[in-house]
């Protein structure tokens, strides 16, 4: 878990600005602004195909049993994860990054994986600010191997 005070982190993968997260964050005293973020590491070197990628992801976010190892569930479980994600204890608006390492070899060896997980973290985000609520998944990657 992180703490950050005043503007949130550059980040990829959301248009949300950095008002309307301060509006969601927790005020402390003084006036400052805390906003608690959780932290993901997600080794992409373990990704070889579909099952290996839905392992991974429910190993890593400690998913329930009927976790349904497909996109469809993968969007439902980060659209909330007060009630889905075991990983951490997370309030519904709390931001999640999902810190992506060696992301080389998953974009050029399983570039529909890749492809398939990009769309699924910008949809949760379209999905949650349809609803009123900010986007809470963030991505953070560096594209070398």
């Amino acid at each position: 878990m992180t703490k950050w005070i005043g503007p949130p982190p550059r980040v990829c993968g959301a248009r949300l600005a950095s008002d309307q997260m301060l509006a969601h964050a927790r005020k402390r005293s003084r006036g400052a602004y805390t906003m608690i973020q959780h932290r993901v590491r997600i080794d992409c070197r373990r990704v070889r195909d579909w099952e290996s990628f839905h392992d991974l992801l429910a190993a890593t976010l400690v998913l329930p049993a009927y976790y349904g190892r497909n996109m469809n569930a993968l969007v439902d479980v980060l659209t909330s994860p007060d009630t889905e994600i075991k990983a951490f204890s997370a309030d519904e608006h709390d931001p999640i990054v999902l810190e992506l390492e060696h992301v080389g070899g998953l974009r050029s060896v399983q570039p529909e994986i890749w492809a398939a997980f990009m769309d699924a973290a910008a949809f949760v985000n379209f999905r949650r600010l349809e609803m009123g609520f900010p986007a809470t998944v963030f991505l953070s990657y560096d594209s070398e191997p």
